[in-house]
């Protein structure tokens, strides 16, 4: 949990205020930020899209049970360049993405201290939807780090793993066979 400033217990106490969700999208070709707001929120030298009604995330689990839940984020009347974006698997598929959370002044929008890390996911699929010739939606889900926790240790140095990644090869085949070797280096 995040530390609170004086400004915000006093904010949380008597004013009105505003929890908003930012999310930070690391795509491949740029960053794109969005908050759940309207307007443009310039904060930590960044601006910040708001996607007002447009936007939403499902409901943020913690690992109850052990288990790693997927997170859901979709988002209509996207611009034609978000679904380039989203079209490209390359610029998704394990790239990071980021929630913050923050508190705002509620009649001047301005933040009452700075902002804390909810979750931090990697994004996986992407699909997107038309209706008509202009409406446009997204959803991408993201995993936690926990996700693969079920594969085996060093996986990239599996013969199963070479093999899924490039049928035929032989280079990892004689990896089990390396337990408690002794080799004696260098022979002459």
């Amino acid at each position: 949990m995040a530390d609170f400033t004086a400004l915000q217990e006093a904010a949380i106490a008597g004013q009105e205020v505003h929890l908003v969700n930012l999310v930070e999208f690391a795509f491949a070709e740029n960053t794109r930020r969005v908050w759940n707001g309207i307007g443009v929120l310039d904060l930590d030298g960044y601006e910040w899209i708001g996607t007002g009604e447009l936007g939403s995330i499902s409901s943020i689990k913690f690992g109850e049970n052990d288990t790693a839940e997927q997170v859901t984020f979709a988002l209509s009347g996207v611009d034609p360049e978000f679904v380039t974006l989203a079209r490209a698997g390359d610029s998704v598929r394990g790239r990071d993405v980021t929630i913050f959370a923050l508190f705002l002044d509620r009649e001047t929008l301005q933040p009452l201290g700075s902002k804390w890390v909810v979750r931090q996911l990697i994004m996986d699929t992407i699909g997107y939807g038309a209706k008509g010739p202009s409406e446009r939606s997204i959803s991408l889900s993201a995993e936690s780090i926990w996700t693969t926790r079920n594969l085996a240790a060093f996986a990239y140095w599996s013969d199963r793993d070479q093999q899924a990644r490039f049928p035929g090869d032989l280079g990892c085949q004689f990896i089990p066979t390396l337990k408690n070797k002794r080799l004696a280096w260098p022979t002459f």
